[in-house]
């Protein structure tokens, strides 16, 4: 059965009809998710995530195999390929597989990955991996579809092999919520105060953005926006691992808001690029700042999703877990 300890919102198991729907999601959304609220520019990629992303490539050598699960359009898998022998990047979405094959730059193929459709069931289809990444992908998943999962990434790993995951976790409620916190919803709010009080004009490409991102179905907070995501909670996921033999060697957050308030620059741009262009980097500067205050604090607005980077280890001898359902 899947783990029963922790109720969070979480779909126990998803239907036909939940995972069309998120795979419909996903299709229309894409490009939002891509140039705005995720991915975003390499530039911001550089200065929000290198952190993380540098603890990820920093421990791979051309020995490893490595597997991206729902690798999208493939920039992690770009990053990983510098480091690594071998990348093999799968995703359920033959679109996105599509996309993650063209070089965004030279829109030529790109050379260096094995990008494929698949989901973690095909874990079997490929070589045994020595590290299996997956980027925010398991918040997505029902606590059957986590155990099933995680099932398929210990019985594929190679011996000694590594599980290396990004996802949000929910904040506990605390006390106070820290004036950091304040200090990031008031810089991600910028572009709609200098809009509201006349200080800038909305672009044709601005409001049509922001149509699209106001008309995806919204979900109750702190759910979504995708119809299946659902942010863990704390000790979620870990007892998950524990469960299928895998062993915390860390787990350290990275990100809380400042991915939002670079949504908002970059919309901003569409309106007045040569303003936003230069004003984003000292906002965003601040706000990397204010993300690891909250953090160190640990003062946050129950609910507040906090990325958190989980680094495992496979544990030799683990037990089978039997399969959910």
């Amino acid at each position: 059965m899947a783990d029963s300890t922790f109720h969070t919102g979480r779909h126990r198991q998803t239907t036909a009809e939940l995972d069309a729907a998120e795979q419909e999601w996903w299709e229309r959304n894409w490009d939002l998710e891509e140039r705005y609220c995720w991915v975003q520019t390499r530039g911001v990629q550089r200065l929000l995530r290198s952190a993380y992303t540098r603890r990820i490539t920093g421990r791979l050598t051309r020995d490893d195999v490595v597997v991206e699960l729902g690798s999208g359009t493939g920039w992690l898998s770009d990053l990983m390929r510098r480091r690594a022998g071998t990348v093999i990047g799968i995703d359920p979405s033959p679109s996105q597989i599509s996309r993650s094959q063209q070089d965004p730059d030279e829109q030529a193929p790109r050379a260096g990955t094995d990008f494929r459709v698949g989901s973690y069931e095909s874990l079997s289809e490929v070589p045994p991996p020595s590290v299996i990444v997956a980027h925010a992908v398991l918040h997505h998943l029902s606590s059957a579809e986590i155990d099933d999962c995680l099932r398929g990434c210990a019985a594929a790993l190679s011996p000694g092999g590594r599980l290396v995951l990004f996802e949000p976790v929910a904040a506990p409620a605390s006390p106070n919520a820290s004036r950091s916190y304040s200090a990031q919803r008031r810089l991600e709010d910028l572009p709609h105060s200098f809009a509201a009080r006349g200080w800038r004009r909305l672009s044709a490409e601005e409001s049509a953005l922001r149509r699209r991102l106001s008309d995806r179905p919204a979900q109750p907070l702190p759910f979504g926006p995708s119809p299946k995501e659902t942010p863990l909670v704390r000790g979620e996921l870990e007892s998950h691992l524990h469960r299928h033999g895998f062993s915390v060697e860390c787990m350290r957050p990275y990100l809380v808001m400042s991915h939002l308030v670079a949504q908002e620059m970059l919309i901003a741009e569409t309106s007045q690029p040569r303003f936003w262009k230069l004003a984003k980097w000292p906002i965003l500067a601040a706000s990397v700042v204010l993300d690891q205050t909250m953090i160190r604090s640990g003062r946050l607005p129950a609910g507040a999703w906090v990325f958190t980077l989980f680094e495992c280890q496979l544990v030799a001898g683990s037990v089978e877990v039997p399969r959910a359902g």
